[in-house]
């Protein structure tokens, strides 16, 4: 009796080898760790300014980190205190933000024991902080609409590209509009003397010559 053997479309059989391949593929294809990204983004952005430094990543014990991000000044520093996201929590991995004055003393956030008056407040506060900054354009006033942001952080129109392992790029990197970017690593709504605000992030047309 003639037996039947099973034929295996090419296609298939390249399938099966493909997913042999990944079951014993080396770390390289791995995704670089959470916290990894949030001092990749914090550096690439606010990194960026002349005012700014972000120092290397530190571990105080198991899945807790610390990003040191230290002015140039000390009006500098009390702004990225105000406006930056401090703290973030990513599968069990917890990254504090530390900024620091220009002699690396811990600098407390100056909006954390008493409000800003109003937006005029804490736009300044952005202004300061984002000054030198390459991929900033300007700080716009909002258009006073109902649930118009009170003012808008107007980035030029530039990528930001950084390394993070990412398998599904060729080079590995993570490719950003600028103000995506910045929408991650800067707070976006505030509470003031004069009430709630929001804060707009948006990219500068690249017809826009003002």
């Amino acid at each position: 009796m003639l037996r039947r053997t099973q034929q295996h479309h090419p296609m298939v059989t390249l399938l099966a080898i493909s997913i042999a391949m990944l079951s014993v593929c080396t770390p390289v294809c791995a995704l670089s760790p959470p916290q990894y990204g949030v001092w990749r983004q914090l550096n690439a952005s606010i990194g960026a300014g002349l005012l700014v430094q972000v120092e290397q990543m530190q571990e105080i014990d198991e899945g807790n980190y610390v990003i040191p991000v230290r002015g140039r000044s000390s009006e500098v520093s009390a702004a990225l205190a105000a406006i930056l996201i401090t703290a973030y929590s990513i599968g069990g991995i917890n990254v504090q933000v530390q900024v620091l004055d220009p002699d690396g003393s811990p600098v407390e956030n100056p909006l954390a024991s008493k409000r800003a008056a109003d937006a005029s407040q804490l736009q300044r506060y952005f202004e300061r902080a984002l000054c030198a900054n390459p991929y900033i354009h300007c700080i716009r006033h909002g258009r006073g609409g109902v649930f118009d942001p009170a003012f808008w952080v107007e980035c030029n129109p530039k990528i930001i590209q950084f390394w993070n392992d990412n398998i599904g790029d060729y080079y590995g990197n993570e490719v950003f509009v600028a103000a995506d970017v910045f929408k991650n690593v800067l707070q976006t709504s505030f509470e003031t003397e004069a009430g709630s605000i929001s804060v707009g992030f948006t990219t500068k047309p690249v017809w826009y010559w003002n």
